[in-house]
C-alpha cells in the first residue's frame, strides 16, 4: 500500500488520501477503480496510458454516477490524449468532463486546477493563473495548483514566479516525481541546465521507470553539448516508452552531431506517431534539408506551416509556435511572412530566449547578419545554450565568419 502512494507522486499521506476518497463516494467499486486509474496515468502519462485508464474511470463512473472523481479523470486522460495526438476533439472532451466533474463538486479545487490546465493548452494564461489561485484558496497545500501554476506563469514569460510556484510544489510533494521533473523541465527551458540536472536527478531517484525524467535529463545533456550523453538517456527512454517525442529527441541528437540521414529516420518514426505535430514536422523538415533532399524539405516546411495555423487557432498566444512559424517561412525564402511572424513572437513574450533565437536565425538565413549577432547573443543571456547554437548548421555564417 504505501508503494502505491508513493508510485502515485502524492504529498498528502495515505490515511489522509483514502478520508478524502471515502467522503466522495461509499462504493468500494468506484474508489478502487478510480485509484487504479490514476495510478496508471500517474506513471504513464502517454497514449497508451490513456488508453488504459479511459475504461477505468468509465466502470468508476457507472458504479457511482454522482462520484466527481472519475470525471477528473477522465478530462485528465483526454489531454494526456491531446497532447500525444494533437487533435482538438480530445481538448473538447476534457473541457466537457472538468465541468461535469465542477458540476458534481462546486466546493473542491481539483475541477478548477483541471480547468486552468484546459486554459492553459489555448492561451488563456492570466485567466488560469486567477482561477489557480481560487483553487489554492480551496487547498492552500497542493503541490498539483503549484505545478500547474507555475507552467501557467511560465508560457507567459513570468519566469521568478514560474520557479517560485515549482518550488513550492516541490516543498509541499517532496516525494513527487512530477514535482521535481516540472521544476527540472522549467529550469532547462530558463538556460539553468545545473539546477535542472540536480532536480532531474531527484525526479529519477524516486521514479525510474518514468521515462520522461530520462529525456528531460537527456535535454539537459543536451544543452551543455553533451550530444553523445543525450543520446545514451534518449535510447533509454525510448526503451520504457516508444512514443512519438523520444523519437524526435533521439533524432535532435543525432541532428546536433551532424548525423542528418540517421536523424531523418528517427523524426519519420516521431511523424508516423504523432502526424498532426508542427514541432515534429519542422524538425523533419531541417533533417531532410540538411541531408540534401531540397524538395522533401520544402514540402515538409510547408506542411509544418499549415500545422502550425491550426495549433494557433487553438492558442494565438503560442509565442514559440509563432517562432518555429517565422523559421520555416524563412526556409521557404518566404522573408516579409517570416519578418511578420517572428514579430508577432516577439510582441508575445519578448523575453523568450527561443524566440530570441528563432530571430537570429530567421536573420541569419536573410543575410542580415549584424541583426542575426545581436539577437544570438542576447538569446544566450536570456538562457539559450550556446552549445546548441554553434552546432545549428544555419548559424555557421555567424561562427564561422562573423567572429561569434
Amino acid at each position: 500500500m504505501g508503494r502505491a502512494f508513493q508510485a502515485l507522486g502524492l504529498g498528502g499521506s495515505p490515511a489522509r488520501l483514502v478520508f478524502t476518497h471515502w467522503r466522495e463516494t461509499t462504493n468500494l467499486e468506484a474508489y478502487k477503480l478510480c485509484m487504479q486509474a490514476k495510478l496508471i496515468l500517474r506513471l504513464h502519462r502517454n497514449r497508451l496510458g490513456a488508453q488504459e485508464a479511459l475504461p477505468l474511470f468509465q466502470r468508476a463512473a457507472a458504479q457511482d454516477s454522482g462520484y466527481f472523481q472519475p470525471y477528473l479523470g477522465f478530462a485528465d486522460a483526454d489531454l494526456v490524449m491531446f497532447n500525444e495526438t494533437h487533435d482538438n476533439s480530445w481538448l473538447e472532451r476534457a473541457r466537457h468532463d472538468a465541468i461535469r466533474a465542477q458540476t458534481l463538486s462546486p466546493n473542491r479545487p481539483e475541477a478548477r486546477i483541471q480547468i486552468a490546465k484546459i486554459q492553459i493548452a489555448t492561451g488563456q494564461y492570466q485567466e488560469a493563473i486567477q482561477l489557480l489561485h481560487h483553487a489554492l484558496e480551496g487547498d492552500p497545500a497542493s503541490d498539483d495548483a503549484y505545478r500547474v501554476l507555475g507552467r501557467a506563469h511560465l508560457l507567459s514569460g513570468n519566469s521568478q514566479q514560474a520557479l517560485a510556484a515549482y518550488q513550492k510544489a516541490v516543498d509541499l510533494g517532496p516525494r513527487s516525481w512530477r514535482n521535481y521533473n516540472s521544476l527540472g523541465a522549467a529550469c532547462l527551458r530558463l538556460g539553468r541546465t545545473s539546477d535542472a540536472e540536480r532536480a532531474l536527478r531527484k525526479a529519477i531517484e524516486l521514479e525510474p521507470q518514468i521515462d520522461d525524467n530520462y529525456t528531460d535529463l537527456g535535454d539537459a545533456y543536451l544543452q551543455s553539448g553533451e550530444f553523445r550523453e543525450a543520446i545514451g538517456l534518449y535510447e533509454k527512454a525510448l526503451k520504457l516508452n516508444p512514443d512519438a517525442s523520444n523519437y524526435s529527441n533521439l533524432g535532435t541528437a543525432q541532428f546536433y552531431l551532424g548525423q542528418y540521414q540517421q536523424s531523418v529516420a528517427m523524426f519519420q518514426k516521431a511523424i508516423a506517431l504523432d502526424p498532426k505535430s508542427e514541432e515534429l514536422m519542422g524538425n523533419l523538415a531541417d533533417a531532410y534539408r540538411w541531408s540534401r533532399q531540397p524538395d522533401k524539405a520544402l514540402a515538409a516546411y510547408f506542411h509544418a506551416t499549415i500545422l502550425g495555423d491550426q495549433a494557433l487557432e487553438l492558442n494565438p498566444k503560442d509565442a514559440e509556435t509563432r517562432g518555429r512559424m517565422a523559421v520555416y517561412y524563412a526556409k521557404m525564402d518566404d522573408f516579409e511572412t517570416a519578418r511578420a511572424s517572428i514579430l508577432a513572437a516577439r510582441s508575445l513574450n519578448p523575453q523568450s530566449a527561443s524566440v530570441q533565437y528563432f530571430e537570429a536565425v530567421v536573420s541569419t538565413l536573410g543575410s542580415n547578419f549584424d541583426r542575426a549577432n545581436r539577437e544570438l547573443r542576447t538569446a544566450i543571456k536570456s538562457g539559450y545554450p550556446l552549445p546548441m547554437a554553434a552546432n545549428d548548421p544555419e548559424l555557421r555564417p555567424l561562427f564561422s565568419n562573423r567572429g561569434f
